[in-house]
């Protein structure tokens, strides 16, 4: 497999979990929907402030990528939005930070600042990964090897996930295998 096709391939992958009602475009409800499956995954109450911490942030992260403001991407403009996105030094960051702080704030359950095993294998439990998947995703998560996931290793990861070409790189396993 080529270099671009295990970015298309991630980026393709990523889609599909974002196209929640499986029409071919992700649109707002589908944003909506994104935030609202992943607390209720995490437990996260759905109208507590950090759900709408992470639906302002996916908001805001919707309307720099919906470049032609139509309200819906489709595949070939998602893919083509978060290539360009992926080569702007800076840009992917400043968009990419605040949902997942928002998401890092929802896993870190006891609030300690970092997300612990435990609590990553209970937030990901009904995500369709299996025991041993979470483990290696994890792992490559835990980029100091230090038994967490701190908020830089998740947001660094998930930057990683949109610029690298690497099948094995750690961010390449961020929304389960491919």
């Amino acid at each position: 497999m080529t270099a671009a096709q295990v970015r298309e391939r991630k980026l393709e992958k990523n889609f599909a979990m974002l196209d929640l009602n499986r029409d071919g475009v992700i649109d707002k409800a589908d944003i909506k929907a994104v935030a609202q499956r992943f607390c209720e995954q995490v437990g996260e109450d759905l109208d507590s402030p950090k759900q709408r911490e992470l639906q302002n942030a996916l908001n805001q992260f919707w309307g720099a990528v919906d470049s032609d403001g139509n309200g819906q991407l489709s595949l070939q403009e998602y893919v083509a939005a978060m290539t360009a996105l992926a080569d702007r030094p800076g840009e992917l960051e400043r968009l990419l930070n605040p949902p997942h702080r928002a998401y890092f704030g929802m896993l870190d359950r006891d609030n300690d600042g970092a997300i612990s095993q435990a609590e990553f294998n209970a937030a990901f439990a009904r995500s369709g990964l299996t025991q041993a998947e979470r483990d290696e995703a994890f792992g490559r998560l835990d980029t100091d090897h230090d038994g967490s996931v701190r908020t830089e290793e998740l947001v660094d990861a998930a930057v990683e996930f949109y610029r690298s070409s690497d099948p094995d790189a750690p961010a390449s396993y961020l929304n389960g295998f491919f």
